[in-house]
């Protein structure tokens, strides 16, 4: 459904939590995704690290978290010497896992919906008809819910062991830029509950065109030749796209060569070759970009500087 990155600011000590829908793309959360103080006991007590790092997560079969192993030290490292009463441990702490939820349609959810349905999955350690506290419950963009904000529950009705939630469309806050809608609450018993939801009219299996810096050499007197390798690192056919070069100069950029990219499986690579009019001479370095033109993806650009053979 998404994947999550977690980039951690060993100077500052805190860790920066992101989402995206490709690997490619990503959207940073508003909350930071973990910093010290975080260690806390049923009982209330904290545990008080200095500094938390090199987090690694445990995952189900649905791949969601539901431990996080971290190390930690309780100083800063340049005074943990050998033989003190210093040393980095690793500690244990067992995560909330979301719930299984999916949106029941394929329309589109924006400010004009009325009422949205999602479909809350019971699973061997939860019953959603008994475990929910419903009033609690916030569904819409990230960026809405997680500061109390989102659409509210209308009604509920029981589907076998899950539940059909139809939530208000008011107050939903998705837009063309979100990729999941987040439903957010607690259960009877006040602890966390939360899921993410596709939002069905996302395609996720996108096409990554990528591509590597030109290599160019003289072909010729007057022609220089261009190779340039491009892979599909996406989980779709990519369709033809054009492939244009451009290089710098004291009024700009101009067009070197372009010419169409083929289809590309998931995960093929091609190498396309394009010859152009003679600029420079061998060993000169010339600054280059190389860009994708697509409709299936954002605009692909590498700049950077190459040496003419």
């Amino acid at each position: 459904m998404q994947y999550h990155l977690i980039v951690n600011d060993w100077l500052g000590r805190i860790a920066y939590y992101m989402r995206s829908p490709d690997g490619v793309r990503w959207k940073l959360d508003a909350v930071e995704a973990y910093r010290p103080g975080i260690v806390k006991h049923a009982d209330g007590r904290v545990e008080d690290w200095y500094k938390f790092e090199r987090i690694k997560v445990l995952q189900d079969t649905y791949g969601r978290a539901y431990q996080a192993n971290f190390a930690v030290c309780d100083t800063v490292k340049k005074y943990d010497k050998g033989n003190d009463n210093h040393s980095s441990k690793n500690i244990s702490i067992p995560l909330e896992v979301g719930k299984l939820a999916q949106i029941v349609g394929k329309d589109k959810i924006d400010t004009e919906t009325k009422e949205i349905h999602l479909l809350l999955e019971a699973e061997s350690n939860f019953n959603p008809h008994k475990d929910v506290d419903f009033k609690s419950l916030r569904f819409g963009a990230p960026e809405e819910v997680d500061f109390g904000r989102g659409s509210k529950v209308l009604t509920t009705q029981k589907i076998g062991k899950d539940i059909l939630i139809t939530f208000s469309g008011k107050g939903n806050g998705i837009t063309n830029k979100n990729f999941v809608a987040k439903i957010l609450g607690k259960s009877k018993r006040g602890t966390l509950l939360f899921a993410y939801a596709k939002l069905p009219w996302q395609n996720h299996n996108a096409t990554i065109l990528s591509s590597k810096f030109p290599e160019i050499t003289e072909a010729n007197g007057r022609k220089l030749a261009i190779q340039v390798e491009v892979e599909n690192f996406g989980q779709q056919y990519s369709k033809p796209s054009l492939l244009k070069i451009e290089y710098a100069t004291d009024n700009g950029w101009k067009k070197l060569a372009t010419k169409q990219i083929p289809p590309l499986a998931p995960y093929q690579k091609t190498n396309v070759v394009m010859q152009a009019n003679k600029i420079g001479k061998p060993e000169d370095k010339i600054k280059t970009r190389t860009i994708i033109i697509t409709d299936q993806q954002i605009q692909e650009t590498l700049e950077g500087s190459v040496i003419v053979r």
